[in-house]
């Protein structure tokens, strides 16, 4: 599940500022997501960083992405979803806001600031949670997703968002598919939806690339990922 920006007037084209991927056992009822920093190191790109695979001329696009993470982490991608990140800050809006017990503080400048606790969010503020990847040097980002309050949205809600989903998000589910996930998905516990930052730290001294921790990783992969 990606995040698309295109960085206005820089020429760099659109890039993925916002990676998850998202594992849903089926069998166990559970709902496992791994957050990838968008400036997560690779050697394929030309700024270092794999927020810009999809932009790359030759082996780019979602397409792309999919085999670099599965090249990086051996985890197969089966389906798609990515959402212009204007578009992200319309659903939540759209939907009244979240309600999250935010986990630490977070500073994105520009007067968008957080403190920890119980809120609803907009979708501005929102939006710094999900590209957030913690304090530069650290990998501590892991929350439940049972922090965040169960968003009730009937099938008829989810009608009622149709143009502002068809004008920003694009996925290769059909909407058959669409409708049986959410009839799943509206059944779980949120404690049985738990996201993970990709363990790593920022590479001194601008912190500019985030540098997997390759052990750390192996081992969250293993026991959250690969369950079988």
């Amino acid at each position: 599940v990606c995040g698309i920006d295109d960085e206005e007037g820089r020429g760099l084209g659109e890039r993925t500022d916002l990676i998850m991927y998202v594992s849903f056992d089926v069998k166990a009822k559970k709902v496992n997501v791994l957050q990838i920093p968008r400036d997560t190191y690779v050697e394929t790109t030309s700024t270092n960083k794999i927020n810009a695979v999809y932009s790359r001329k030759e082996d780019g696009g979602i397409e792309g992405l999919a085999k670099e993470i599965n090249d990086m982490f051996a985890l197969p991608v089966d389906h798609y979803a990515t959402i212009k990140m204007d578009g992200f800050k319309e659903l939540v809006d759209a939907i009244g806001g979240v309600t999250m017990n935010v986990p630490f503080e977070y500073d994105w400048g520009g007067g968008l600031k957080l403190e920890p606790g119980v809120q609803t969010l907009d979708g501005a503020h929102a939006e710094i949670v999900v590209r957030h990847r913690g304090a530069a040097g650290s990998s501590s980002g892991n929350y439940a997703l049972g922090d965040i309050s169960r968003l009730s949205l009937s099938k008829s809600d989810l009608l009622g968002m149709t143009p502002t989903l068809l004008k920003y998000v694009s996925t290769d589910l059909t909407p058959a598919q669409l409708m049986g996930f959410m009839d799943v998905v509206n059944g779980l516990d949120m404690e049985d939806m738990v996201m993970y930052l990709l363990p790593g730290e920022g590479i001194p001294p601008s912190y500019a690339n985030y540098s997997v921790h390759t052990e750390a990783t192996a081992e969250l992969l293993n026991e959250h990922f690969r369950p079988y």
